[in-house]
C-alpha cells in the first residue's frame, strides 16, 4: 500500500479519512470546497482520497486545481505523481516526484514515487537506488522489501532479490507469497533443493 504524507484536514474529515470511510471523506471535502473554492487543503486531501479509491483521473483534477491555486504545494505535486503512476504515466510521475522533492526535500513517500516511476520506465538500477532510500525511512515496511525484490528479479539479479525477500520474511514469516517468490528466484539460479524447500514453505 502506498503511504502518503498529508496536510491535516478538518477534524470531522480526518475522522472519516482515518476510518477509511472514503466516500464520506470525499463528501466532506466536497462540502468544504463548495463553501470555499480556494481551499487548497481540501483539494489536496480529496485528491489523496481519490488516489486511495484508485480514481486517478479525479485525483489529477484536484491536484491540478490545488497547484493552480498554490503552485509551490509540494504535497499536491507528490499526490499528482502517485495518480500518474496509477495511470501508468511514469514520465509525468517522475517530473511530479522531482518537483515534490525540490519543494519538500527527501522523504519516504517521495523516494517511493521516484522508485516506482523509474521501475515503470524499466530503469531498474535507479529504481533500486530509490527503493533502498525509501527503506531508510521505513525499514520495517514489508511492501517496500517486496518491491525491491521484484525490481531486482526483473533485472535478473536473483541473489539480491533473495536477500530482499529474506528481509521481508523477517517481518512477515507467514506470507506464502514471499516463499513463492523465493522459489522463483532459486529456480532461476537452478538451486533445486532451495526451490523445493521454498515451495514447501509456501504450501
Amino acid at each position: 500500500m502506498i503511504r502518503y504524507e498529508r496536510v491535516g484536514p478538518p477534524l470531522a474529515c480526518q475522522s472519516h479519512r482515518w476510518s477509511y470511510l472514503l466516500d464520506q471523506a470525499v463528501d466532506d471535502y466536497s462540502r468544504a470546497i463548495a463553501r470555499d473554492k480556494n481551499m487548497v487543503e481540501a483539494y489536496v486531501n480529496r485528491g489523496y482520497v481519490y488516489n486511495d479509491q484508485q480514481n486517478a483521473v479525479a485525483a489529477l483534477k484536484d491536484f491540478d486545481q490545488a497547484l493552480k491555486l498554490q503552485p509551490e504545494n509540494g504535497i499536491a505535486s507528490l499526490g499528482r505523481a502517485f495518480a500518474n503512476l496509477e495511470l501508468k504515466s511514469p514520465t509525468a510521475a517522475l517530473q511530479d516526484a522531482g518537483r515534490a522533492q525540490q519543494l519538500m526535500g527527501d522523504s519516504g513517500a517521495v523516494e517511493l514515487a521516484l522508485a516506482t516511476s523509474y521501475r515503470q520506465l524499466h530503469r531498474l538500477n535507479q529504481a533500486e537506488t530509490h527503493y533502498r532510500a525509501a527503506l531508510s525511512y521505513a525499514p520495517n515496511d514489508v511492501t517496500l522489501w517486496l518491491a525491491l525484490a521484484d525490481t531486482l528479479y526483473e533485472g535478473r539479479r536473483f541473489t539480491g532479490s533473495i536477500d530482499a525477500l529474506n528481509e521481508a520474511i523477517k517481518l512477515d514469516a507467514h506470507d506464502p507469497l514471499i516463499y513463492a517468490e523465493l522459489a522463483h528466484n532459486y529456480a532461476q539460479l537452478h538451486q533445486k533443493d532451495n526451490t523445493l524447500r521454498a515451495i514447501q514453505q509456501a504450501e
